[in-house]
């Protein structure tokens, strides 16, 4: 994690070689929807309920930039020109971040959400006036602990498979992975698949909850092509 916090210094030190100037006050609350929608499938981030597998864990490397001294101020102008200037092909070979994710003042104020949430506890987060996590403050949720009931298609984005696959039902165009709309498994091969991952795709054991990984499944098979 040392390495992430050197990474998230230099590129403020830096500025990235941009002109694309300081970030603006943004709107919190806009932004932890504009996160879920565009950067979840990639990123873990506990406010928001995300688990994206691809990209950092933003909470682990904020966490530490926290524990080393940096403001808040100071992350939110790392994540608004890490938003600006991303490194699309890494030269480690690992996925890079695409370019326009987020403009504009919709940067800003997903660059406010993360730096007002990232790395925090709950606790902090009410006392920084960061407003509800993910699945509190009504509505259904797309996380679930126990037995809780997962929204499968807000799920399936937070989870990350928005950012690979296709699926119409879901409003996902990803073209990463397989075109689910396509596919003709069951209930029982997709929990095994989703479980177990393989062929470029990341292990979800663990990682989400059985009801989670179930009605993933379901999703998948019957609403397929609709």
């Amino acid at each position: 994690m040392r390495a992430a916090l050197a990474a998230l210094a230099g590129l403020l030190l830096a500025g990235c070689g941009g002109t694309g100037g300081l970030a603006e006050a943004g709107s919190v609350s806009q932004g932890q929807q504009l996160f879920v929608e565009n950067c979840g499938s990639c990123h873990v981030l506990a406010h928001a309920g995300t688990k994206g597998p691809v990209g950092p864990d933003l909470d682990a490397a904020f966490a530490e930039a926290r524990r080393h001294g940096f403001e808040e101020s100071t992350i939110r102008e790392v994540v608004h020109k890490q938003i600006l200037y991303p490194v699309e092909e890494p030269p480690t070979g690992e996925p890079g971040m695409p370019a326009n994710l987020v403009e504009g003042a919709d940067a800003d104020s997903v660059a406010a959400y993360v730096a007002c949430v990232a790395g925090r506890s709950e606790k902090e987060w009410n006392e920084a006036g960061c407003g509800p996590p993910a699945g509190q403050g009504g509505g259904t949720t797309a996380g679930g602990g126990g037995g809780g009931t997962a929204d499968p298609k807000a799920l399936f984005t937070s989870a990350g498979c928005a950012g690979c696959h296709v699926l119409a039902a879901a409003g996902a165009t990803a073209t990463v992975g397989p075109n689910l709309d396509d596919s003709d498994v069951s209930i029982q091969e997709a929990i095994a698949q989703i479980e177990n991952g393989g062929g470029g795709m990341p292990a979800f054991r663990g990682k989400l909850q059985p009801n989670e990984i179930e009605a993933l499944a379901k999703l998948i098979v019957e609403s397929r092509g609709k």
